[in-house]
């Protein structure tokens, strides 16, 4: 310091010396990690990772917008998460040199939904419903697969219970059907005294003739959820043949159902 009165000697003085510390400035940033891809009833977990937190590092979780009560850890566990929920994570570093103090990181959830696991079961045969994805047939009594049994269609030769697996690969969720107890195992040709339900052109691209030698009440071709595509309720006396056209049905398994007085009688139609 210097003075400027005349009277002063010295005219200067020095003080006593001050170190400064210069902190550099801390940007702190946070992200966060876990499955976001989920199939429904699946559960998740997230953790934050945090560069720059500073001494006291303070977090809060966010779903949809709103703090989640108590959720100020690094892991946040997600046991019911809902298609389309925003999952947000706040780090605040209140040491004097953060600028900014605080940093968010935010996702979408997605939550896709279990394929169908329905199943008709028509004649001893068991059917998906949904189609175009992937099968496995399981027996529930001894909880193993089925060897070869991946199509929709699952015609079990040994009787008891089964299931389906119905996966679908596009979202990666699968589930498993009920089970389904089958005792009448496997279908067979109709033998009518001295003859056969004879089927021509089986597979068929679309004409089909059905020849029965014997005297019959009624001609059903069903589908395998059992609706009715073609019936004929003309009684017949000895043998008969009998077309019909089924180009406008989708390919498939079809079956034809031949009643008499008495007793009625099951084969298997495949359309192309």
């Amino acid at each position: 310091m210097l003075s400027s009165d005349v009277c002063v000697s010295p005219n200067t003085a020095t003080s006593n010396s001050i170190t400064m510390t210069v902190l550099p400035s801390t940007i702190p940033s946070v992200s966060a990690s876990g499955t976001t891809n989920l199939c429904a009833g699946q559960s998740s977990s997230f953790t934050a990772s945090i560069i720059g937190g500073g001494s006291n590092p303070q977090l809060q979780w966010y779903l949809n917008g709103s703090a989640i009560v108590g959720a100020t850890n690094t892991t946040l566990p997600f046991p019911n998460p809902l298609n389309n929920d925003s999952i947000s994570v706040v780090l605040i570093n209140n040491d004097a040199c953060a600028i900014p103090n605080f940093d968010m990181y935010s996702f979408t959830l997605t939550v896709n939904p279990l394929p169908d696991t329905s199943v008709n079961v028509n004649f001893g045969i068991l059917s998906a419903v949904v189609g175009g994805i992937n099968y496995q047939w399981i027996n529930c009594t001894t909880g193993t697969q089925v060897a070869g049994a991946t199509s929709q269609l699952f015609t079990p030769t040994v009787a008891g219970s089964y299931a389906v697996i119905v996966s679908n690969f596009s979202t990666g969720c699968s589930d498993t059907s009920s089970c389904y107890t089958i005792t009448n195992v496997g279908i067979h040709e109709s033998d009518f005294g001295t003859g056969l339900i004879s089927l021509s052109s089986n597979p068929t691209n679309g004409e089909v003739t059905i020849s029965v030698p014997t005297e019959i009440q009624n001609v059903q071709i069903t589908d395998l959820t059992g609706r009715v595509v073609f019936e004929n309720r003309n009684e017949i006396s000895g043998a008969h043949t009998m077309k019909t056209d089924l180009s406008n049905l989708p390919a498939g398994m079809y079956m034809v159902i031949v009643k008499t007085n008495n007793q009625s009688f099951t084969t298997r139609l495949i359309k192309k």
